[in-house]
């Protein structure tokens, strides 16, 4: 139940990443990557076990290797970037932190589908 609650925060918060690109130049193809990764926490949090499904694994494992990419290829390379006064001013590492936030979500995601693994191997164990 847990992991439904959190996957159904995490894919809101991503809606919301989603609606403050509008006065982004380039905020068309940062909301289509977070509206991407909302998409599988939103599957998480109402359909766990449509995470089980060969093409919705092939896709989801594909979706967190292209996020992890993204994370070291956007990685802010400013000193402190962790900072306050560096992140709130330097729209590069501010891609860069959401892009480390999505793929930790996206981690939740496959917390979700294991849990969804577990919960169906155990209902087939007490079937026998």
């Amino acid at each position: 139940m847990f992991s439904r609650i959190f996957n159904g925060f995490a894919a809101l918060m991503l809606l919301g990443f989603c609606c403050v690109q509008m006065n982004d130049p380039d905020g068309v193809y940062w909301a289509v990557v977070y509206a991407g990764a909302m998409l599988w926490c939103a599957i998480a949090a109402i359909r766990p076990r449509l995470l089980l499904r060969s093409t919705a694994r092939v896709l989801f494992m594909f979706s967190l290797v292209i996020a992890g990419f993204l994370v070291v290829y956007y990685w802010p390379r400013e000193p402190g970037w962790w900072r306050q006064e560096v992140w709130w001013n330097i729209e590069p590492v501010r891609e860069g932190m959401g892009l480390m936030l999505t793929f930790l979500l996206l981690l939740g995601v496959l917390l979700a589908r294991r849990t969804a693994e577990r919960s169906r191997s155990l209902s087939v164990g007490a079937n026998d």
